[in-house]
């Protein structure tokens, strides 16, 4: 039974996950608008380009934010960091939806508009794992990988809160009106949750493994300099299967759909309903999965999670997606969706049990975002490259490369797993 105090936690937990792809969804449904007001005459015709450029520069920012944060986080105490990181998500949300555009004041609205998301990724870099470190502590003794699951939850949530909000606003409002105003809307919208959180936060106390390791007086000087020394394999670890995760995500629930989108064989509305069944066939399917880490061991799950998508993968493209049709690409993302789910649904409870206490904020940091460099902030980038430069046949390139990182990255883990270390 959940005592007040925890059920407030989780909460706010979950409604600061929503935030984080809210924010992010947002900025890339909304990219075609913002590149028009933002922008400099000469780039307009470059929404998809500047959308991957502001894509990658935010989350290369990410670590810097994250070390930071995750730094103060294990010498000051988990609490402490979550009223800066809120504090510092609200004030670029606030911005954005304020910032006078390029007509107004030129290519300064172009620098203000990077710098927020800039400010919102170096932010987001300390907030999530935060929450998953502060979660996994609090429920310690109980099922941390279902509780953590909650995370994933509320994140895939706000994916679908959001491209819900702007197929809302495009379908209903006016050309002028999203122009004018409209597409200020998400980003008020994300700066209210923020407030939200910062209330609900105010009342819950400070992790108990904290508390006990700072009256052991086991708190490390320089937490990040003894993670690097001690634990490279764990970072290694949880690097490689965060990074399995994050590129499924990006790939299938956001890249792809506007892609096709962009191509115009799908419409924008039928990319957000994609990328909102996806995200809602995540959510549900990793609160299953952390759930049944009672039953089933976490290793297995992981397992047989990731060999089905190998296979779905595999088989899918040369049965359906030869032609691309919404319903062919529309299956193929709810069972994407659902067979990933048994990673998205651990993955956050096993980086909690890879670090000790004293380093445990900074462990969890750098593996969460290294892993969403690679998967999200790179990844934009070579799928650019591959539909430039065969715009017919794209699809199976992609495929391709994302069939032989996942094996890659799941060989390479297993094998550290199985010399090094056990979590389950």
């Amino acid at each position: 039974m959940l005592i007040k105090n925890e059920k407030r936690l989780l909460f706010a937990s979950t409604i600061i996950s929503l935030f984080e792809l809210f924010d992010f969804v947002s900025f890339i449904f909304l990219s075609p608008v913002l590149t028009i007001l933002f922008l400099p005459p000469q780039f307009k015709t470059n929404s998809f380009i500047f959308t991957i450029l502001s894509i990658t520069l935010s989350y290369i920012c990410r670590p810097i934010g994250g070390i930071l944060l995750a730094n103060f986080g294990d010498k000051y105490g988990r609490k402490s960091v979550f009223a800066i990181s809120v504090l510092m998500m609200a004030i670029p949300s606030f911005s954005m939806a304020i910032t006078p555009t390029y007509n107004k004041i030129g290519i300064v609205s172009t620098f203000l508009l990077l710098f927020c998301r800039i400010m919102n990724a170096f932010s987001l870099g300390g907030e999530v794992p935060g929450s998953i470190t502060y979660l996994s502590e609090v429920f310690k003794g109980k099922n941390i990988f279902f509780y953590c699951s909650w995370l994933t939850f509320g994140a895939n949530l706000g994916l679908v809160f959001s491209a819900q909000l702007i197929k809302f606003l495009t379908s209903n409002f006016s050309h002028s009106f999203m122009y004018n105003f409209g597409w200020r809307i998400p980003f008020l919208t994300g700066g209210i949750l923020t407030i939200i959180v910062a209330y609900v936060r105010k009342k819950i106390n400070e992790s108990p493994e904290f508390k006990k390791i700072k009256h052991q007086k086991k708190i490390n000087k320089v937490p990040f300099v003894d993670l690097i020394m001690n634990y490279k394999i764990q970072i290694l670890y949880g690097v490689l299967l965060s990074f399995i995760v994050s590129i499924t995500t990006a790939i299938f629930h956001l890249l792809l759909p506007n892609i096709l989108a962009n191509q115009g064989k799908i419409n924008i509305v039928d990319a957000t309903n994609m990328s909102s069944i996806g995200a809602i066939c995540l959510a549900v399917g990793s609160i299953i999965f952390g759930y049944l880490v009672k039953y089933i061991r976490v290793n297995s799950i992981i397992k047989f999670s990731i060999f089905s998508i190998i296979i779905l993968v595999s088989g899918y493209y040369f049965i359906f997606l030869k032609e691309i049709t919404q319903f062919n690409f529309i299956t193929f993302i709810i069972a994407i969706s659902l067979l990933l789910s048994g990673v998205n649904g651990v993955f956050f409870g096993v980086l909690s049990k890879l670090f000790p206490t004293n380093v445990r904020f900074s462990g969890i940091s750098i593996c969460f975002n290294c892993a969403y460099i690679l998967g999200v902030g790179i990844t934009p980038l070579w799928i650019n490259y591959i539909v430039k430069i065969n715009a017919n046949n794209f699809l199976f390139d992609i495929l391709i490369i994302y069939i032989t990182l996942i094996i890659l990255s799941y060989c390479s883990f297993q094998y550290i797993r199985k010399k090094k270390f056990v979590f389950d």
